[in-house]
């Protein structure tokens, strides 16, 4: 009996020392219903016969909704993919894609092909995602309608402007 008292006591004692005792720091838990998201705003293409004829201004929005602008001169800058973090569900998504200028350039070849993709994509901490294409198109042009094309591309909006609440509410 004096034995089994002794085992049992040494047990108990040798429980009591294994307990977690790790100092390390650990990343907090979020709190329940607490979500964060990231933006990913991705430039994946633009024809060289675009930078022919202009820069692209790429306007974005960071963490705390401020208007960020990265110029993009020539297609070796691309894939250009910009990604804010630590948003919440009111963050703001706002992304838009300008030709920025219009140089007139003698014109060298019979057509020119304009080509764009452009997306963003918004991943939550609970696995959540969404996305949407902003623009993906293709067109070959002639050289007697270059220049017309190319200044109405001056003046069209591709605005995204939404909220990650919004933009999860369509998915």
């Amino acid at each position: 009996m004096k034995m089994r008292f002794f085992l049992l006591s040494m047990l108990v004692v040798l429980f009591a020392g294994c307990d977690k005792d790790d100092d390390s720091t650990t990343e907090p838990e979020e709190e329940p219903g607490t979500v964060t998201y990231s933006v990913t705003y991705s430039v994946n293409k633009i024809s060289d016969d675009f930078f022919t004829f202009g820069s692209f201004i790429v306007t974005y929005a960071d963490k705390d909704g401020k208007e960020q602008v990265v110029e993009l001169k020539k297609a070796s800058q691309l894939p250009l993919s910009i990604t804010v973090e630590g948003l919440d569900e009111d963050g703001k998504i706002y992304f838009d894609l300008t030709y920025g200028s219009y140089i007139d350039v003698e014109l060298t070849k019979e057509t020119y092909t304009f080509a764009r993709e452009v997306s963003y994509s918004v991943k939550g901490s609970n696995g959540a995602t969404g996305s949407a294409s902003l623009v993906n198109n293709s067109l070959t042009v002639g050289k007697n309608k270059v220049e017309a094309y190319v200044k109405k591309m001056v003046d069209e909006d591709t605005t995204q402007d939404t909220t990650i609440k919004d933009l999860m509410k369509k998915e």
